[in-house]
């Protein structure tokens, strides 16, 4: 099973210090570059902190709250101050997670550099906050407290190698989930 994860990722890479008036003085927005964004579902690409530079380029169906959120920490504009994405006036080229691979090698070559991919798999527990309860996703026949997918290399991750050796200039940036207290 895929699983989101993304929170406070604008607050801890600190890119304001990149943005113009921070202390770097490099002066980035973003502008002219395109990202893509990988998701659970449909970026709101009428979202007022898009103003336009946010395009939904597959068929999926369900809007999604998560993939517009990550979609603002990468590229909101900042029209409410605390809203301002990391790159605010990049543009997002979105699509849902059902044909990652596929869709990223063809974006390479028209030149895409740099995707985004916040969700991963799930293994082991997983604590649901909706409900309040624990999960466990790993083989209980093989051992009930930790999952030997853990640092697992199998097909999938195979085939991001693959990729990555296929489109060098392709930066994938994957989540690390949201795990830290648990």
């Amino acid at each position: 099973y895929y699983a989101t994860s993304n929170r406070n990722s604008a607050d801890t890479v600190i890119t304001d210090e990149c943005l113009p008036g921070g202390s770097s003085g490099l002066e980035l927005t973003g502008g002219g570059v395109r990202v893509g964004l990988w998701d659970g579902g449909r970026v709101r690409t009428t979202h007022t902190e898009f103003g336009g530079r946010a395009v939904q380029l597959d068929a999926a169906l369900v809007l999604s709250d998560h993939a517009t959120h990550v979609g603002g920490t990468i590229a909101a504009a900042g029209l409410v101050s605390g809203a301002r994405g990391m790159a605010p006036s990049a543009t997002l080229a979105g699509y849902d997670w059902n044909e990652d691979l596929d869709e990223m090698g063809f974006e390479a070559q028209f030149g895409l550099r740099l995707s985004n991919h916040s969700y991963g798999f799930l293994a082991g527990w997983f604590f649901d906050p909706v409900s309040g309860d624990w999960y466990w996703y790993g083989d209980a026949t093989i051992s009930p407290t930790e999952d030997y997918y853990f640092g697992f290399y199998d097909e999938t991750a195979r085939d991001w190698d693959d990729l990555a050796r296929a489109q060098p200039g392709l930066l994938f940036v994957k989540a690390a989930g949201n795990d830290r207290n648990e």
